[in-house]
């Protein structure tokens, strides 16, 4: 895959800041991508259904994914994900505020990258970076790495 304009990201956010810090990462990057925002787990769920119905319908490229949405959680939304079967392999870079173990563990365990949020503008534009290494198949070995944290890349 080569960089260009064609790639799609679904952002799963209900933070309007959040959305704007995100897609301003991706443009500090030189991603210009399709984005769609989504700010409802449920209706995350339903898009994914939709999808999944659908022969032709074109999945997201890569998911950036808050783990605490309204009405579904993060994790719903992945297991719905996981379980679809051309959602399955999708690369989820998993946002979240908390820095424990325990998440990132859940994270592993759903072959997706981890990206804690940061009040920093700068670091929070290396998610940028994160996603524009899943763009690129020159680096296998980064953007084969799911189980690592987004600083450990």
């Amino acid at each position: 895959m080569a960089l260009n304009n064609t790639w799609s990201v679904l952002i799963a956010e209900d933070n309007p800041a959040d959305v704007f810090l995100i897609t301003q990462a991706l443009k500090h990057h030189d991603l210009d991508c399709d984005v769609r925002v989504i700010a409802d787990g449920q209706d995350v769920i339903d898009y994914i259904d939709v999808l999944q119905a659908s022969d032709g319908a074109r999945y997201p490229d890569v998911v950036v994914l808050d783990m605490h949405l309204p009405k579904r959680t993060g994790d719903e939304v992945l297991k719905r994900l996981r379980s679809s079967s051309r959602g399955s392999e999708i690369p989820v870079v998993v946002l979240s505020g908390s820095d424990s173990p325990q998440d990132r563990q859940r994270a592993e365990a759903y072959r997706v990258y981890y990206f804690k949020k940061s009040s920093s503008v700068v670091e929070f534009f290396e998610l940028g970076a994160v996603v524009k290494r899943l763009f690129e198949p020159d680096k296998p070995e980064e953007s084969g790495l799911l189980h690592n944290t987004a600083r450990g890349m």
